[in-house]
């Protein structure tokens, strides 16, 4: 596996992280951007950051303009290379990673939702290597999660079909179902063209926010190379969004700091 990990590795110069942190994090009541919030000493943007960084992948961020100053005097110190991108206002996640310099990402997008607070090395290098050598268009970690905010829907051959979201379909959950983490791999000119086109569900049915997970299906539709990844663990599916995940965050991070 190492040996196969490292062959792949060589590709590295064609990914570009982007880490979105441009979210108000109104239902955390922090005061703060959630990407902030510190893990044994340690924000988890910059969490992040170290992960991308021993990959040795470029790094972006997409902040908004309220918190662009907070958030940069964090990540600047230890990252001055991280490239910093503005979501002028916050109309969703698709709104926000359009907010980019297409010309100035690489040619594949590793995409990060910035409030992950206990993502694995292990597992991007596990999704870049398998990205890379089925010579795939989008792939993503999903793991089985007793209370999925979002669910993988597939075929009966077990192929990708769409990813849907909860609270777009009115639920408080799926229950028991297999989910994405929030972290994704694709070819740039594909999701970014796709993400300007005016497609069905590009706006949510409950927010009207621009979405992203709605593109899955359009590109299943358009005969693109799609995989869901069952290589997720358990702990990467904590994500820092209500009062109730800092008080998860809070018990176990003591366990689980890498």
């Amino acid at each position: 596996m190492e040996l196969q990990i490292t062959r792949v590795m060589t590709n590295l110069n064609n990914i570009s992280v982007l880490i979105t942190a441009a979210g108000k994090g109104s239902r955390s009541e922090l005061g703060y951007s959630k990407s902030l919030y510190k893990i044994a000493g340690e924000t988890i943007i910059n969490r992040l950051l170290k992960i991308t960084s021993d990959l040795g992948l470029q790094s972006n961020i997409v902040v908004n303009k309220n918190n662009f100053d907070e958030i940069s005097k964090s990540v600047t110190k230890n990252n001055p290379a991280c490239h910093f991108f503005i979501q002028e206002q916050q109309l969703g996640m698709g709104n926000a990673i359009l907010s980019v310099d297409q010309s100035l990402m690489n040619e594949n997008i590793l995409l990060i939702w910035g409030d992950l607070a206990f993502l694995k090395k292990s597992t991007i290098e596990l999704l870049i290597k398998n990205y890379y050598e089925e010579k795939l268009d989008f792939a993503f970690p999903t793991l089985i999660s007793d209370d999925a905010y979002t669910m993988v829907k597939r075929d009966i051959k077990k192929n990708i079909i769409n990813v849907l979201e909860s609270n777009e379909e009115f639920k408080e959950g799926f229950g028991r179902a297999e989910r994405d983490i929030g972290v994704f791999l694709f070819k740039r000119d594909i999701v970014l063209d796709m993400l300007r086109e005016e497609l069905p569900n590009k706006y949510g049915q409950k927010t009207n926010e621009h979405g992203f997970l709605y593109i899955i299906e359009h590109l299943v539709s358009k005969k693109h190379k799609v995989k869901g990844m069952m290589i997720a663990k358990d702990i990467e599916s904590v994500s820092l969004n209500t009062v109730d995940d800092i008080r998860v965050i809070n018990n176990i991070q003591n366990d689980e700091v890498t």
